[in-house]
């Protein structure tokens, strides 16, 4: 078993692309969004998803870190 932290390697324009995004409710900017704005004003990515056999967690905090281990443990 072994974890992969994912990374993005992204130019300049994800500053300006943040700055054009509205905040989340939480107050938030979030990457995600700079992407789809750049990617709905023409720009080509490229993403490798995961197999099927392959799980995702999102740990932006403690309680979604132990989730993720509590699963991992089983």
């Amino acid at each position: 078993m072994f974890a992969c932290a994912a990374r993005s390697v992204l130019g300049p324009f994800a500053f300006e692309a943040l700055r054009a995004c509205p905040r989340r409710p939480n107050g938030e900017l979030y990457l995600i969004d700079a992407i789809q704005r750049w990617i709905h004003a023409g720009a080509n990515i490229t993403a490798h998803p995961l197999l099927t056999t392959e799980m995702r967690f999102s740990c932006d905090n403690w309680r979604t870190y132990e989730d993720a281990v509590a699963t991992l443990r089983t």
